[in-house]
């Protein structure tokens, strides 16, 4: 029995591991190079119609880099001279993502496997592959520029301190590492590019063809998507594995704005009375003007009750200069008056249905 196993960041990224052969046995299967994904997926297949009891464990570790994604050309077809009818194939073999007009987006690959390759990039480590497997490589005449742009896309912010490249420096064969690397930074989505970091690589031993990993500082720069141009020293440029030291960006809190996250809480009760005016100092006089001298007047002695209807009526002193304000002018005299002419109509709907009622139950002569 195999087991084809699918990963949701790609229709295309599918893998089928062969299985035991009895209901016994154990398979151990090496998943080389890793898989990065957050979902898996298995689909039981066999030859024949058959019910499948199954049972996967999945060992790994937990992916901290914060990388979700990295932009990069298709990888070119190396021809060698001298070696009749054997391309090398540099293209990225496990990268998970969408191809489209000569470029990869939207998903990782082999330059983040943890896999570096060796000097010889032909000879490869992993079994019943083709040469050239463990490098992802570009030419500059097919290519058409002097540089190979990569972009790499991080879950969230993070700071950056440096940044490891493992190139190879097959020199005879036309390959060498890249002679200068230039960075900008973008802190957000919304935000512009940095201006460029320039990294020269030193290039005193170059003359060794051994492939080695470039340490290139980068300053201690936030970013959430990190752009790298990395320029031919010859023609070919082959790259292994690229990776980052970082930590998670934390904003300073004294940048923050100094206004709480959310606005004071107002208490309402909805089963409140309405508000009463206790601007005047009076309750019965309308004219006459404020004694700042003279002590705190006292509130009018007006109340708010409720009938069974649930409406609120002004009594005590308020009610009885409610009828002066209703015949007086003004927005503030039209509005009781509109208030009055409701509770009447309301009185005269409530002694209507009374009626009605009593009229169903057959009590009026």
């Amino acid at each position: 029995m195999c087991l084809q196993c699918q990963f949701p960041a790609s229709n295309e990224a599918q893998l089928a591991v062969s299985g035991n052969e009895n209901t016994y046995d154990v398979v151990l299967k090496d998943l080389g190079p890793p898989i990065v994904a957050r979902m898996v997926r298995f689909y039981p297949l066999a030859d024949r119609v058959m019910s499948v009891c199954l049972r996967v464990e999945l060992y790994g570790c937990l992916w901290n880099d914060g990388l979700t994604a990295y932009t990069a050309p298709l990888g070119h077809v190396m021809h060698l001279s001298g070696i009749t009818g054997m391309p090398v194939y540099l293209n990225d073999t496990t990268y998970d993502g969408s191809t489209e007009q000569g470029m990869q987006f939207g998903g990782l690959g082999q330059l983040c496997d943890g896999v570096l390759g060796g000097d010889d990039f032909i000879q490869t480590k992993e079994l019943r592959v083709w040469p050239g497997y463990d490098y992802l490589g570009w030419s500059r005449d097919a290519l058409g520029y002097g540089s190979v742009d990569i972009e790499f896309h991080f879950e969230k912010p993070r700071v950056f301190h440096k940044m490891q490249v493992h190139s190879n420096n097959r020199h005879t064969q036309g390959v060498r590492v890249f002679s200068k690397v230039e960075c900008q930074f973008k802190p957000g989505l919304l935000q512009p590019w940095s201006t460029e970091l320039t990294l020269p690589v030193p290039l005193e031993d170059l003359k060794d063809p051994s492939s080695r990993p470039i340490s290139l500082p980068l300053g201690d720069r936030p970013a959430l998507i990190l752009r790298c141009k990395f320029y031919f020293a010859d023609s070919w440029l082959l790259i292994s594995e690229i990776s980052f030291l970082s930590e998670p960006f934390e904003e300073d809190a004294t940048e923050k704005d100094s206004f709480p996250p959310y606005p004071p809480k107002i208490t309402t009760t909805s089963s409140s009375p309405p508000l009463v005016n206790l601007t005047s100092s009076s309750p019965t006089s309308n004219h006459s003007s404020a004694n700042t001298t003279a002590g705190p007047s006292e509130p009018p002695t007006s109340s708010y009750t409720m009938d069974t209807t649930g409406n609120w009526t002004l009594s005590g002193e308020g009610a009885e200069n409610k009828d002066e304000r209703e015949g007086g002018d003004g927005p503030r005299d039209g509005a009781h008056s509109a208030v009055a002419l409701l509770r009447r109509l309301t009185a005269g709907g409530r002694i209507m249905g009374e009626g009605l009622r009593a009229l169903a139950r057959g009590s009026v002569p």
